[in-house]
């Protein structure tokens, strides 16, 4: 990606595309790749990536999918965000050691947040 990146930064400067681009690997060997079997992934990729972070930049996180927690949410922005939300949900990631394998199950067949204790326990 990255190299195909540069390639299309070398095309605006040079008015037209390389045809090659070439990679050196750890190995010393140099392998040379298309450039227009890549360009139109990296572009598209490039397209989507802009997207997300003009999604994230906003005030308020992305409305899908339903935070499921996560390692990120300990250096995420939102983490406080989507913890209030999972506790208004009363949602099953709050029952305790149950895994995210577990809960994806269970909303699968249609059980959804923790129930209301019974009053009678």
């Amino acid at each position: 990606m990255q190299t195909t990146f540069y390639s299309g930064l070398l095309a605006d400067i040079q008015g037209h595309p390389p045809e090659f681009m070439h990679l050196a690997l750890g190995s010393g060997a140099f392998v040379a790749f298309s450039v227009r079997d890549f360009a139109a992934y990296e572009r598209q990729t490039r397209l989507l990536l802009r997207e997300l972070v003009e999604q994230a930049a906003g005030d308020t996180p992305p409305s899908e999918p339903y935070p499921e927690p996560v390692e990120h949410c300990a250096i995420c922005r939102w983490s406080s965000w989507c913890a209030t939300k999972r506790r208004s949900d009363d949602d099953l990631s709050l029952v305790a050691n149950m895994a995210a394998r577990q809960r994806r199950e269970m909303k699968s067949t249609g059980i959804g947040p923790a129930a209301e204790p019974d009053p009678c326990w």
